[in-house]
């Protein structure tokens, strides 16, 4: 008997097989990321001809929210809470959109690079992030990398995101972080339940970067797929992971979250939703192509909003796929994610009965201050996406394993795919920044007017908020808080103008000694006791005057004086912000789970002993 070491009978072939499977699944993933990476150079390249100059529509107002928190922190010292800038005095750090660079993964590039540059690493930024998320989340229902590329590019390239892109709707690049929770939720059921609470954490990152739409929509949608996921598997796992997502999101994002809730509270946004659209609509918003921003293809009919908040362009090719998705056999994972897919799709559909499930979801808290359902087609392309790669899978997998090579051909429909999203997309990104920079000079002393001193060379649609910060003056004409807020600040040219500080109710001389964002402190001389010091700035529960809670007057920030000579400073912090920094905290410390919790409770009980023994 002649005895080959190492080798048995027929090995030869079936080392060259797996090499063969080896190589052409390498092939495969590398086609599959070059795929990717020549998409989105050439949907964003357009954006970085003329980097210099600034954002149309809603893009001034996104500017100035990322704005602030540099001119807080390295300009005045201080956080980012209170904005003097917005409409009279507003709550920056509780607005939902506000400050919103201040906890993002984009910081440092507004730290280090020019304002126009650091908002297309944002745009580009996300972007990638969500076609990498939409890769990997793709990839718990097919392993081909061509599919999963087609997924990926379907949800993070369509022409919605062209179309919010050029809006400004900055808030919208946050959709981006969607997979990523769906994909670290999916790998949670699968034993490692630490996912689930970095999912969480993506959720937190969203409300700290303004994600008033995605935060919520992937609240609802991981709600709603751990409910199908528990009916499929049979198990109330998901609804663990599910709860455990949600308390360190609430967690982590508390800083933020609480001092929105008590804003919102004051000024909850409350919206009327009853717009909806047709089939033939929906087939128009999936298939019709645009040329630039305000273009609006045929037959979309009679609309309430634009165009952009209308287009979800995935062409013949993407609808192949949404189709398909609904009707191809699928396991029990692709089974809820089509139902899950069908029900954002109805969701999309908007207010078309009274118990369509728009007009339901829409009573509920949170989801009664948002309009424009169709954002739900959004993620609804996602989910589509994820029961087509099943269901493909499921067909596929003996041909493939059988001819390997054969995986490469897929990725010829998919470049198609990504040619024609590229060619639809990119004419509107490419008009996303038209307008060119404006010299600014701030003036000394901050003072609120009507309108900016300045604007930019095509005015747009609203006052320029983000030019008014730069000249160190308020614009009272804007958009950028809700309308219902009350305000009690003044323009200079107001005839009832009686200064930045001034005494009412009595007699006292009132000097503004310094001023901050969030502070100002002031000189009174021979004030008459019970008069009222009056701040010229939106009054807000969480101003003080010398620590006491500040009063409003006439909706403005005031106290009432002691009498005599003295110093007052009005300063603003959040209420909430020490009690969200705490539960951050408890947040930090939970994550690192029951071991982590008797360290720390070790420690501190060390501590005390320690201390107690040196006192005596």
């Amino acid at each position: 008997m002649e005895i080959v070491w190492g080798e048995t009978a027929g090995s030869s072939d079936v080392n060259a097989e797996l090499t063969s499977n080896r190589l052409a699944g390498w092939l495969h993933r590398m086609g599959a990321l070059a795929l990717l990476y020549w998409t989105l150079l050439g949907l964003f390249g357009p954006l970085f001809e003329h980097p210099g100059r600034y954002g149309i529509h809603d893009w001034d107002s996104h500017t100035a929210h990322r704005y602030l928190p540099l001119l807080s922190l390295l300009r005045y010292h201080e956080g980012p809470w209170w904005s003097p800038w917005f409409c009279g005095g507003y709550a920056a750090w509780g607005y939902s959109e506000g400050a919103a660079s201040l906890v993002s993964l984009f910081f440092p590039a507004y730290l280090w690079l020019p304002i126009p540059l650091a908002l297309r690493i944002e745009i580009v930024g996300t972007t990638s992030l969500g076609v990498l998320g939409a890769y990997l989340a793709a990839g718990s229902y097919t392993r081909l990398p061509s599919i999963r590329a087609l997924v990926a590019l379907l949800f993070a390239i369509n022409g919605r995101w062209a179309l919010q892109t050029a809006s400004g709707h900055a808030w919208h690049l946050y959709y981006a972080y969607l997979p990523w929770a769906v994909w670290l939720f999916e790998r949670s059921l699968r034993g490692a339940s630490r996912n689930a609470t970095w999912a969480g954490v993506v959720i937190a990152l969203m409300i700290y970067a303004g994600g008033i739409y995605p935060a919520p929509h992937a609240a609802l949608v991981l709600a709603l797929l751990a409910l199908l996921r528990a009916g499929t598997d049979r198990t109330t796992v998901p609804l663990r992971r599910l709860v455990q997502t949600g308390i360190f999101a609430f967690l982590f994002s508390a800083p933020k979250l609480l001092p929105v809730i008590d804003t919102m509270t004051r000024a909850p946004r409350l919206l009327d939703s009853t717009e909806f659209v047709t089939p033939q609509q929906l087939f128009v918003m999936l298939t019709g192509k645009v040329e630039s921003f305000g273009h609006t293809p045929p037959g979309a009919g009679a609309l309430v909003y634009g165009w952009h908040e209308y287009g979800c362009y995935v062409g013949w090719g993407g609808l192949l796929v949404i189709v398909a998705g609904l009707f191809l056999r699928t396991s029990r994972r692709g089974l809820a994610a089509r139902v899950l897919g069908v029900g954002l799709l109805v969701l999309g559909a908007g207010s078309f009965h009274e118990l369509a499930p728009w007009s339901l979801l829409h009573k509920l808290p949170l989801f009664s201050s948002q309009h424009v359902p169709f954002r739900f087609l959004f993620p609804a392309v996602l989910f589509c996406g994820f029961a087509f790669a099943d269901g493909l899978e499921q067909r596929l997998r003996g041909i493939l394993s059988a001819v390997p090579f054969l995986e490469l051909a897929l990725l010829v429909p998919v470049w198609f795919v990504a040619d024609d999203l590229v060619m639809s997309g990119r004419g509107v990104v490419a008009r996303a920044f038209a307008h060119e920079p404006v010299r600014v000079t701030a003036d000394s002393a901050f003072h609120h007017s009507r309108f900016p001193p300045v604007n930019y060379d095509q005015p747009d649609w609203a006052a320029p908020v983000y030019l008014g910060i730069r000249s160190n003056v308020g614009t009272l004409e804007c958009w950028t808080v809700p309308n219902d807020f009350p305000r009690g600040a003044r323009a200079v040219a107001d005839p009832l103008y009686r200064g930045e500080v001034f005494v009412s109710g009595g007699k006292g001389e009132a000097t503004l000694a310094s001023w901050t964002p969030n502070s100002a402190r002031v000189s009174v001389r021979g004030g008459q006791a019970g008069a009222m010091l009056v701040y010229n700035m939106n009054w807000d529960p969480s101003w003080r005057a010398n620590g006491v809670s500040a009063v409003a007057l006439d909706h403005a920030v005031a106290t009432s004086l002691r009498g005599g000579d003295e110093v007052i400073e009005f300063r603003y912090r959040p209420r909430t912000l020490p009690f969200g920094l705490a539960l951050a905290v408890l947040g930090l410390v939970a994550m690192g789970g029951p071991t982590a919790l008797r360290g720390t409770g070790t420690r501190v009980l060390r501590s005390l002993a320690i201390r107690r023994r040196q006192t005596g």
